[in-house]
């Protein structure tokens, strides 16, 4: 891979997680990025950690896996009639 491509993937995951960072903040959430942490979602800190032991792009897909998390909480209610088999499990 060329190094302004490589570059621009950099970028692009940097973006994504700029903005995540944004949206989780407005969900009144912070994000701790730390090498001692494994990645959650905690509800009752409203916080979500990302390790930094792994590269940025690994750490922009955790995070939109705690995302998921978090719109899942949210919407406990509405995923358990959805998904009455995925709920109890």
């Amino acid at each position: 891979m060329s190094k302004p491509l490589k570059k621009l993937k950099q970028q692009l995951f940097e973006a994504g997680i700029e903005e995540l960072i944004e949206w989780t903040n407005n969900k009144g959430y912070d994000i701790e990025f730390d090498y001692c942490v494994h990645d959650e979602l905690r509800p009752d800190d409203r916080m979500i950690t990302i390790s930094t032991r792994q590269g940025r792009e690994k750490q922009l897909y955790s995070l939109l896996h705690e995302c998921g998390h978090l719109i899942l909480q949210n919407n406990v209610d509405l995923y358990s009639t959805k998904y009455p088999s995925s709920a109890n499990g």
